[in-house]
């Protein structure tokens, strides 16, 4: 989820790399484009990401975007609803509100499971 995050431009400056490949080679500078993955606010900007997505888009996707409020963490949504109909329509519609910003999670049908 973290790389497919953009950065806003004035602030790609902080996140900088130094690289060489070997003691001789030049020095190239490198910075990234995305959120970083393994910094400890990483999983904060996901996070903020979809709470943001999630009250721009309230008033055209609301099921998916309550879904998104609250029962998202980072990557991960852990939300259901009471019949497969009800699931897949769910999913289909979260699927295409975050495909509609470029967040594209490669996730099959749900499916019905007894416990």
């Amino acid at each position: 989820m973290f790389r497919q995050i953009l950065v806003h431009p004035a602030d790609r400056v902080y996140q900088g790399i130094v690289w060489r490949p070997n003691e001789y080679s030049p020095i190239r500078i490198y910075t990234l484009n995305t959120v970083t993955y393994g910094l400890i606010t990483s999983p904060y900007h996901a996070l903020r990401v979809l709470k943001q997505l999630a009250y721009d888009e309230q008033g055209t996707h609301p099921e998916a975007s309550a879904v998104l409020q609250r029962d998202f963490y980072v990557d991960e949504v852990m939300t259901g609803r009471d019949d497969v109909t009800a699931t897949i329509k769910l999913h289909q519609e979260l699927l295409h509100l975050l495909a509609e910003v470029g967040l594209n999670y490669i996730s099959g049908p749900p499916t019905a499971r007894q416990f």
